[in-house]
């Protein structure tokens, strides 16, 4: 209704980024480490690669070490923002560095119970390596609101962005 033809070829990704990034023309802020609960604008994802099933990812750094596999154990830092269907700020719902700026998450890749975003996004990363993720709704939490004593609570359908880095594969 009312979108010019090429808006609804568009995902929601590409326009939340899209308007983001037009704010950031308009002179909007920066994006700088942010707290729990606080918000992060939309960035813009010209620069972002199409990865499977709609997730969207960008090497901030390319590691060197190994790339995990199903059955590694992993160390992971993360940040984590939402995007409530509609918005086009994230809130920050939770950073391992908040909590242990010396370790980070320790999982088993494929065996842990992680969202599939998460998975998708780590088995092309190397060690070393620092990857932001965009996850469409179908490889985050679907439409089933998340709670976490002490977090901000995540909306049904959220998009969710993440800062990973890779610290260890073993």
């Amino acid at each position: 209704k009312g979108m010019p033809a090429w808006e609804d070829e568009l995902g929601r990704a590409e326009r939340l980024a899209l308007a983001a990034y037009a704010a950031s023309l308009r002179g909007s802020g920066g994006v700088g480490k942010k707290a729990e609960g606080e918000t992060l604008p939309a960035s813009p994802i010209l620069d972002f690669e199409k990865g499977p099933e709609g997730l969207l990812y960008k090497d901030d750094v390319v590691g060197t070490g190994p790339s995990p596999t199903v059955g590694d154990e992993l160390e992971v830092h993360y940040a984590g923002w939402y995007y409530a269907p509609g918005s086009t700020e994230g809130v920050k719902f939770d950073d391992s560095r908040d909590r242990d700026a010396t370790k980070g998450l320790m999982f088993e890749l494929g065996i842990a119970p992680i969202i599939k975003g998460w998975s998708l996004g780590l088995e092309t990363m190397k060690q070393g390596g620092k990857r932001s993720l965009i996850i469409p709704p179908t490889l985050g939490y679907g439409d089933v609101e998340v709670s976490s004593a002490g977090r901000p609570s995540i909306p049904p359908n959220s998009e969710l962005r993440f800062e990973l880095e890779l610290v260890t594969v073993n």
